[in-house]
């Protein structure tokens, strides 16, 4: 499964996959089967732009969590951002 993704949650390329965009720099990318014992892979498509992380645990059994992350804020909380990605899951 592999997917390209648009800062709005939009599938640009892919297979195998649906995207749902829940939040600033967080999405889910819902596939067909349990990603429990997969290796998932994100990257941003932004140059040095942000960070991504990616969990195959806490978005239930079809689904990883894509998070964008910026760093932080002024405030010392953690700030996301919407950016595309382009994620690789492997089984």
């Amino acid at each position: 499964m592999w997917a390209k993704v648009a800062a709005d949650g939009t599938l640009l390329a892919g297979s195998g996959a649906t995207i749902s965009k829940v939040g600033t720099g967080l999405y889910y990318v819902n596939v067909s089967q349990n990603v429990h014992n997969c290796a998932a892979v994100v990257s941003t498509d932004q140059a040095q732009a942000a960070d991504a992380a990616v969990n195959t645990i806490d978005g239930g059994a079809n689904r990883v969590v894509v998070v964008i992350w910026a760093g932080y804020d002024i405030f010392g909380g953690a700030s996301t951002k919407d950016e595309p990605f382009s994620m690789a899951l492997f089984c």
